[in-house]
Formats: C-alpha cells, structure tokens, sequence
C-alpha cells in the first residue's frame, strides 16, 4: 500500500497512471504550496494550503463557463502561468477602459479592458457604442471574444472560446450584441470574427481548440492500431492549461512579479516568486530514489491576494504498481 509522508508545509497528492503513448505506469507525487501576499508584496506560508485538485473545477455550469481550476494530477511538460483576477480602476474612481496586466522577469502581457459597449447600426453602418463607466470588471472567458451566434440558423460558435461575448457569422447579425469586455491591446475587436483573438489570463478549458488541438487524430488508424492508447500525434501540450503566450520551458525561483491594475488596494502590485526546491524519496520493492520535483504551475489570485505553486515528481513503476510503499517529499526553503 502506497503512502505519502509529506514533510512539507503544503498539500500533497498522489496517483497511478499511465502513459497514454506508452502505456507504462507513472506514480505521480504533487506537492501544492499556498503563500499569502501581504499588500506590501511580503510572502508567507498560507495557514489555509489549497486542496489538491483531482477533477476540473469551473465557474459556472460544467464545460458549458470558463475553467476556473484545472486538474493537478497531471504531468505537464512545461509551465504554466495563470491568474484569476479583476481589473481594478485606481482608487475606485469610474473608468471606461484601462488596461491591465502581469510582468515576470523580462516578459510581460498586457490586456485592454473596456466599460460596457455594443455594436448599434447607425445609417446603415455597424458601430460601437463608447464604453460605458465601471469600477471594476472580471478578467473572465465570459466577457472574452467568443461565444454563440444564436440567431445562426446551426447555432454556430467560436471553438476558441465557446462561452464568450461578440461572436457572429454574419455582420448582419452583430446589431445591439455586447463587444467583449477584454482585449489584446494590439488587436481591437473587428466586426470579421476571424480577425479577433481570445484574451484573458486564467485558465483554458481541455475542450477548447487551442488544446484540443494538440489531442491527436482519432480515426480508423488509431481504432486499429493504437486503442487504448493515445493516437502518435497526440502533443503533450494537450496538457498545458494556460493560455498559449503564458506557457514557459522555466520560471525561476526569486524572480519579480508586477501587476498593473489588478489589485483592489493598488494600481501596482510587486511581489517575487519563492526560492523553494521540491525533492521527493521513493521506495518501490526496497529501492530507494530521491530526486527534484518539477514545478508545473503557478497561480496567482490576486483578490485573496495569495500565490499557489504545484510541483509534480514522477516515477516509472511499469509491473511494481504492487510493489509502491512510499513517497516522502521534502522541501528546502531559500527564501520567501
């Protein structure tokens, strides 16, 4: 029987599963830190540490609202930055647009965020209307480009992004329908649909194009060939839950964290990411292994405000899944 003895401040979950390539058996060991942020940007150890998450969490209705928590179980080839948050206007003044954004290390990503509009027909012409005034607005898919054109006779939708605001296949039918909320600064909403892009900072969910697409071909090949297993061009960027541009190889421990607008108490918020190394002890059938965990995510929310870091140790145990006795990770603070 298979056991965790967790010697870290944090939660620590665990799983068996298979290589969908492969087919050989991977115990998986996550670690998931929680840090509270104070407002002067000063890290502590959360008394409340975040559950692991086994199955995907979402805002509203189930694969029909935006992804709020992807699953932690999986092993993920690069890492993810993801933040859910609110746009804030400084000192609760009214706005109408103001933009909002994160910076660590050298890379930064910066989003527009607009007041309330609608695209009116004017003399003939499709126009928006000019951004209504707001105190503050969720960086949400929801108010995202995308969504469903119901008066399309095939109800057609965005795959981008199936829960979003604005999305037509005909201009004609644009008339009084809310232009999204959120956008690239570089890319304006358009009245062509195919000009838009999907803008947000959280999560996205498995079954939207920008990971579906990495999922691989399911035909008669692989029905023949490859079942159960995943079909050769499956992408294990299937599993990188982040948007596309917030995908990284590495982030490094200590490194500066700015966010432009995102804060209820501040227009800038600084911070840096903990120095914190994850190593993880394996027995297996009397062997003993030690070695680094691999951080897989980072989130950040902003509203708590808080930061929550998941590592992720991965063992193979191809015919010794028997054989498992125990996991003991450890943690070994630089600085926080």
């Amino acid at each position: 029987m298979k056991k965790i003895l967790n010697k870290t401040d944090f939660k620590a979950g665990q799983a068996l599963v298979q290589d969908g390539m492969t087919g050989e058996s991977h115990w998986l060991v996550a670690v998931k830190g929680t840090f509270t942020i104070s407002p002067e940007g000063e890290l502590s150890i959360a008394e409340d540490q975040a559950d692991i998450v086994i199955n995907p969490k979402f805002r509203g209705e189930e694969f029909q609202s935006s992804l709020l928590y992807e699953t932690d179980m999986v092993l993920k080839s690069k890492v993810d930055l993801i933040l859910n948050a609110t746009c804030y206007a400084p000192n609760g003044e009214d706005v109408t647009s103001l933009v909002a954004g994160v910076q660590i290390g050298g890379w930064s990503k910066f989003l527009n965020v607009f007041g309330p509009r609608n695209w009116v027909q004017i003399m003939g012409l499709i126009t928006k209307t000019n951004p209504l005034p707001f105190q503050q607005i969720p960086i949400v898919y929801e108010r995202a480009y995308g969504g469903l054109d119901e008066l399309s006779i095939e109800q057609a939708f965005d795959p981008r992004n199936p829960v979003g605001r604005g999305f037509t296949k005909r201009r004609s039918h644009l008339n009084n329908l809310s232009v999204p909320n959120i956008e690239y600064m570089k890319f304006p909403t358009k009245k062509r649909s195919k000009k838009n892009r999907i803008a947000g900072f959280s999560a996205v969910s498995s079954d939207w194009q920008s990971r579906s697409r990495y999922a691989g071909t399911y035909d008669k090949y692989w029905e023949e060939n490859r079942y159960p297993l995943l079909p050769l061009d499956f992408n294990p960027l299937y599993h990188q839950c982040a948007p596309e541009d917030q995908v990284f190889d590495t982030i490094h421990n200590g490194e500066h964290v700015r966010l432009t607008n995102l804060c209820r108490f501040s227009p800038t918020f600084d911070f840096a990411i903990p120095s914190i190394e994850i190593e993880c002890e394996t027995l297996i059938q009397g062997e003993k292994k030690t070695q680094p965990a691999k951080l897989q995510t980072i989130l950040i929310e902003p509203d708590s405000p808080r930061l929550i870091m998941v590592w992720m140790n991965s063992i193979k145990c191809t015919g010794q899944e028997d054989k498992l006795q125990y996991a003991k990770p450890q943690q070994h603070i630089i600085s926080i």
